[in-house]
C-alpha cells in the first residue's frame, strides 16, 4: 500500500527542530552543555526523519554526521543507525539498510535501551517479511518472543512483540493463528496511532486471506477511522482494501471502480511495487471475468512488467542479504581469530607475569606480614574495646528490662492484691474506697514511670516544644517538695527545705520540665538514703538564675562512675540490685539541657550526695520575686510510723522493701494476724533483726545498701539470726535459679506480682516449720548437717528417700527397715528430730523435689513430674501441692514460661 509518511506532522516536527537550533545556538552561554548536547540531537533526529519520509537522501547522510560528531550518546547514535538503515531501504541498498539496522542494535543493546533493541528487532523482521525470506523472519520471531518478551516493564511493548508474532505466523500460512494471537490484544492499550493502524490493517488482512469478509470491512474502516492521525494517502489506502473486498466478493463492476479511482489519485506513484501488482492482477481478472478483453489484456501487461521488476528486487534483496550474512560471520571467524592469537599472546605473556608477580609479591607479602603483625595487637584491643562497650550496652538493656519488671511488677502486685481485698470485702463502703484509692496510686505510679520513658526518647529523638504556665513558682516549688513529706517521714528521714523565692508572684515557665526534675532528684535522694539522716532542699533564685540544690546522707556514688551517672540506662554498680530504670538521672539532664540550664554533682561514697541545677530565667522585676523570710532550712517532716495492728501472741514478721506502697499493702494483708515490722533498706533491717526477735523475715531482693542476698550472707554470721525463716520477693525466677539460696540457706521465695493466698500460705508454712529442729534436704541433695546422737540417722533417711523418689510403692515400713529400727522406733525417732511424722516427711521431699523439678522446666508435663517424684494421683499432687506452696502447680509452670519469654 501507500507511505503512511505524515507530511504535515513531519514538516511542523521540522519546522520545531530548526527553531530550537536557533535558539540554542542564541543562548549557548546560559545553558549547560548536556542541554545544548540533548536538545540539538533531539533536534538533528527530527530533521533526519524528515528527510527520509521525503526520499532526500544526501540531506539524511549530512545529519548522521553532525550527529556522530556532537553527540556520544549511545541511544541518539542508535535512532541514527534506524534512521540510515530505512533511507537505504528506499534506496534499494539492502546491504547497507541491513548493516545500520544490526548497528543499531549494538548501540541499543550497549545501552542497555531495551524499549529500542524491541523497536529494531521489529523492523528488521517487517523487512525479511517484505522480501518473503521465511527463516530469516522465523529467527527474528524467535529472538523478540524467546528473549526480549516481559523483558520490558512497559507492557506496551510485549504487544508489539505479539503483533509481530502475529505477522510472522500469517507468512507462514497460519492465519487462523495469527487471528487468534491478534483477537487477545486490546487495540485500545496500543499508545502508538501508527501501531494501532497496523494491528487493524493485519486483521484486514488475515480475515481477507480467510474470507471472512464482514469482519475484513469493519477492520479496514476501523485503520483509517481517526479523524485526529488522518494522512493524505489515508483515502487511497482504505480505496485499494475495498476493492480487494469487493473482488473476494464477486463485485467486479464495484472492484473496479475503486481501482479506477485509486490510479487516478495523486498517490498512486507512491504505491509499493507489491501492492501494484496485486492490484494489476485483480484488474486483469475482473476485466476479463467482465468480457473486457482489451482492458484485460493491458492490464495483464502493467501485471507482467510489475512481476519481472519484483523478481529483479527479490534476487538483489536476497543477494544483499546473503552478502550481508557472510561478511557478517567473516568478522565474526576474523574476530574469534583476533581473539584466538590474543588469547595465546596472553598465555606467554602471563607466564611471564606469573614469574614476575611471584617475586613481587613475596617480596610485598614479606612486607605486609611485618605491617599485619604490627598491627595485628591494635586490632585485637581494638576488638576487645569494641566488644567490652557492646557488651556494656547489651548489659545496660537486660538491666533496664529486669528493672523494668521489677518497677512493673512490684504496683501491679499492690493493684492485684487490693483488688482481691476489694473483691474480699464487697459491702465495707471505707475499705472498697480506700482500697481502691490505693490501686489507682500505684496504676499512676507505672504511667508516671513509663510517661519519664517515653519523654526521654522523645528529647533525644527529636526537638520537644515545651509549654509554659504562668504559676507562683515559689508555691510550685514548695508543693512539689512537699510532696515527698509524707514518704520520707514514713522512712524516718528528716527532710529541710530552704528558699528565698516568693510563694504568691506568678512566673511564666516551663513547669513540667521543672516538676521532672525536682522529683527526680528528690525521690533518687530518699531511695539512697538510709532512716535517721537527712535530705537537704535548696531553691536560691537570683537576678537571671535559679539553683537548685538537692543534698542527701545517703550511699553516695565512687568517683570512677560520677562521670557516666547521667548516661541513659546507667546504675552505679553497687545500686544495680536495687532496680529502677536507670533513665531518671538521664531525663533530669535532657530536660535541664533543653531549659539551656546545666547539673553538677558532687558525691562521696558513704557521705551522700549533692546535686546542683542551674537553670536561666527572664524576670521582669527580680525583687518582687524575693520573700522577706529568713533564708534558713525548715525541717518538713515529723516522725511517724505505720500504723499497724498487734495481735496478741501472734508470730512476728520483718517486712524489708524500700516501696512504701507495698509496705502499707503487706501490712494491710497480715497485720490482723501477725506482728508486723518494717525496714526500708538492708543496713536498717538488719539492726532490727539483732535487737529484736522475728519468726519470719519477708525481703525483698532489691532493697538498697544491703540487697536480699547480702543481708541474708550477714544474718548467716550469727547463730541466732542463722535459721530465722527467710522468705525473698524478687520479680524473676531466675533470681532465685541462681544458686545462690542453696549457699545462704533461703528457705523459700516469691516471685511479682503474687496473690495473697500464695503469701499467706508461705509463710504459715514457714511458721510451722520453725518448730522442727533440723531442716530438711537441701534442693541440690546435699546433706543438711545434723548434730545430736541421730544426726548419722537423718541423713541416712534423706539419702535413702532421695534414692527411691521415684518408686510410688516405697513405704515407711521399707524406710524403717534399710535404716534397721522397727516401724514404731523409726517413727519416734524421726517425730523427734523433724517435727513430722515419717509419712510428711517423705511426702515433704517429694513435694520439694516436684517443685525444684518444675522451676527448672525438666519435663515437658505436670505428669512426668508427678511420676518423677513418685507419685500416682494428679488429683492428690495438685490439693498437697498447692497447700504446701500456696500455688497450683499449673499456674506455676505458666508463669515460668512467662519468665522464659
Amino acid at each position: 500500500m501507500l507511505s503512511e509518511a505524515n507530511s504535515v506532522s513531519l514538516t511542523k516536527t521540522y519546522t520545531r527542530a530548526h527553531k530550537l537550533l536557533k535558539s540554542i545556538q542564541n543562548n549557548q552561554q546560559i545553558l549547560h552543555d548536556k542541554v545544548i548536547e540533548n536538545v540539538r540531537s533531539q533536534s538533528y533526529l527530527n530533521i533526519m526523519n524528515y528527510h527520509v519520509a521525503n526520499h532526500d537522501f544526501d540531506s539524511v547522510i549530512h545529519y548522521q554526521n553532525l550527529i556522530k560528531n556532537s553527540s556520544h550518546d549511545l541511544s541518539v547514535l542508535g535512532k541514527t543507525e534506524m534512521h540510515l538503515a530505512k533511507i537505504y531501504a528506499k534506496k534499494s541498498d539492502y546491504y547497507k539498510s541491513l548493516d545500520s539496522f544490526y548497528k543499531a542494535i549494538d548501540f541499543f543493546e550497549r545501552n542497555d535501551d531495551v524499549e529500542s533493541q524491541i523497536e529494531s528487532y521489529i523492523a528488521v523482521g517487517m523487512f525479511y517479511r517484505k522480501i518473503n525470506s521465511i527463516d530469516l523472519s522465523t529467527e527474528i520471531d524467535s529472538i523478540l518472543m524467546n528473549k526480549y518478551l516481559f523483558k520490558s516493564k512497559d507492557d506496551y511493548y510485549n504487544k508489539r512483540i505479539y503483533i509481530n508474532h502475529a505477522s510472522h505466523l500469517a507468512s507462514l500460512g497460519l492465519e487462523k493463528q495469527s487471528i487468534g494471537v491478534l483477537q487477545n490484544i486490546n487495540p485500545n492499550s496500543l499508545k502508538s496511532n501508527v501501531v494501532k493502524k497496523y494491528y487493524y490493517k493485519e486483521l484486514f488482512e488475515m480475515f481477507s486471506i480467510t474470507n471472512q469478509l464482514d469482519s475484513a470491512r469493519k477492520y479496514i474502516h476501523k485503520a483509517y477511522a481517526n479523524p485526529e492521525f488522518k494522512l493524505p494517502c489515508d483515502n487511497a489506502n482504505k480505496t485499494i482494501g475495498l476493492a480487494f473486498l469487493a473482488f473476494k466478493a464477486q463485485d467486479y463492476p464495484t472492484t473496479l471502480m475503486h481501482l479506477d479511482k485509486v490510479k487516478e489519485s495523486e498517490f498512486f506513484t507512491r504505491v509499493s511495487d507489491f501492492t501494484k501488482l496485486k492490484m494489476f492482477k485483480v484488474e486483469y481478472l475482473s476485466h476479463k471475468t467482465l468480457g473486457n478483453y482489451q482492458k484485460s489484456l493491458k492490464a495483464y501487461e502493467d501485471y507482467f512488467k510489475v512481476r519481472n521488476s519484483l523478481k529483479s528486487f527479490h534476487i538483489n534483496a536476497r543477494a544483499s542479504i546473503l552478502n550481508f550474512k557472510l561478511n557478517y560471520d567473516e568478522k565474526i571467524l576474523e574476530l574469534k581469530e583476533i581473539n584466538r592469537v590474543s588469547d595465546l599472546f596472553l598465555q606467554q605473556r602471563k607466564k611471564f607475569y606469573i614469574l614476575y608477580t611471584f617475586l613481587i609479591t613475596f617480596s610485598v607479602l614479606a612486607f605486609i606480614f611485618f605491617i599485619f603483625h604490627s598491627k595485628r595487637k591494635k586490632e585485637r584491643l581494638q576488638l576487645f574495646y569494641e566488644y567490652e562497650k557492646i557488651k556494656a550496652v547489651t548489659d545496660y538493656k537486660n538491666r533496664f528490662i529486669e528493672n523494668l519488671s521489677h518497677e512493673i511488677s512490684t504496683p501491679i502486685t499492690i493493684i492485684i492484691g487490693y483488688l482481691r481485698l476489694i473483691a474480699n470485702n464487697p459491702m465495707e463502703y471505707s475499705k472498697v474506697i480506700k482500697y481502691t484509692n490505693l490501686a489507682k496510686r500505684s496504676t499512676e505510679n507505672i504511667a508516671n514511670s513509663l510517661t519519664n520513658f517515653l519523654t526521654l526518647s522523645k528529647l533525644e529523638k527529636e526537638h520537644v516544644n515545651h509549654k509554659t504556665l504562668s504559676l507562683p513558682l515559689g508555691k510550685f516549688i514548695e508543693d512539689c517538695v512537699l510532696s515527698f513529706q509524707g514518704v520520707a517521714e514514713i522512712k524516718n528521714i528528716a527532710l529541710y527545705y530552704k528558699s528565698n523565692i516568693n510563694v504568691s508572684e506568678d512566673l511564666e515557665y516551663d513547669y513540667d520540665s521543672l516538676k521532672k526534675i525536682i522529683n527526680n532528684l528528690v525521690s533518687n535522694a530518699i531511695k539512697y538514703t538510709p532512716p535517721q539522716k537527712s535530705i537537704y532542699f535548696t531553691a536560691e533564685l537570683l537576678e537571671k538564675e535559679i539553683y537548685i540544690t538537692v543534698k542527701d546522707e545517703g550511699i553516695g556514688i565512687d568517683k570512677k562512675e560520677q562521670e557516666f551517672i547521667f548516661d541513659r540506662f546507667y546504675q552505679s554498680k553497687q545500686n544495680q540490685i536495687y532496680g529502677g530504670f536507670g533513665i531518671g538521672l538521664s531525663l533530669v539532664n535532657e530536660l535541664i539541657s533543653k531549659l539551656k540550664g546545666s547539673i553538677s554533682l558532687d558525691s562521696e561514697k558513704g557521705i551522700g550526695s549533692i546535686f546542683k541545677v542551674n537553670l536561666p530565667m527572664t524576670l521582669k522585676n527580680y525583687k518582687s520575686y524575693l520573700k522577706d523570710e529568713k533564708f534558713v532550712f525548715k525541717n518538713i517532716t515529723t516522725e511517724t510510723q505505720i500504723e499497724v495492728e498487734d495481735p496478741e501472741d501472734a508470730p512476728s514478721i520483718l517486712v524489708v522493701d524500700d516501696n512504701i506502697e507495698i509496705i502499707n499493702y503487706i501490712n494491710e494483708l497480715l497485720s490482723p494476724k501477725f506482728n508486723c515490722t518494717f525496714a526500708f533498706d538492708g543496713v536498717e533491717a538488719l539492726g532490727k533483726i539483732l535487737e529484736l526477735h522475728f519468726d519470719v523475715i519477708l525481703c525483698d531482693l532489691r532493697i538498697p545498701i544491703l540487697n536480699g542476698y547480702d543481708l541474708k550472707a550477714q544474718l548467716n554470721k550469727h547463730e541466732r539470726t542463722r535459721d530465722i525463716p527467710y522468705l525473698l520477693m524478687t520479680t524473676s525466677i531466675k533470681d532465685f535459679a541462681e544458686g545462690k539460696q542453696n549457699k545462704l540457706g533461703i528457705k523459700d521465695y516469691l516471685v511479682k506480682p503474687f496473690k495473697d493466698t500464695e503469701l499467706l500460705t508461705r509463710i504459715n508454712i514457714l511458721i510451722e516449720k520453725e518448730q522442727y529442729q533440723k531442716q530438711l534436704q537441701s534442693l541440690d541433695k546435699s546433706a543438711v548437717n545434723y548434730s545430736g546422737a541421730y544426726a548419722d540417722l537423718m541423713k541416712k533417711v534423706n539419702t535413702i528417700v532421695i534414692e527411691n523418689i521415684n518408686d510410688k510403692d516405697f513405704s515407711v515400713n521399707k524406710l524403717a527397715k534399710l535404716c534397721g529400727y522397727s516401724h514404731k522406733q523409726f517413727s519416734q525417732i524421726i517425730k523427734e528430730k523433724s517435727g513430722l511424722s515419717p509419712v510428711k516427711l517423705v511426702l515433704e521431699i517429694r513435694l520439694l523435689m516436684a517443685y525444684d523439678l518444675i522451676i527448672n522446666n525438666t519435663y515437658q508435663s505436670i505428669n512426668e513430674v508427678i511420676f518423677a517424684v513418685g507419685l500416682n494421683s494428679r488429683s492428690y499432687f495438685n490439693k498437697v501441692f498447692t497447700n504446701r506452696f500456696g500455688v497450683k502447680p499449673g499456674k506455676l509452670v505458666k508463669k515460668i514460661k512467662v519468665e522464659d519469654l
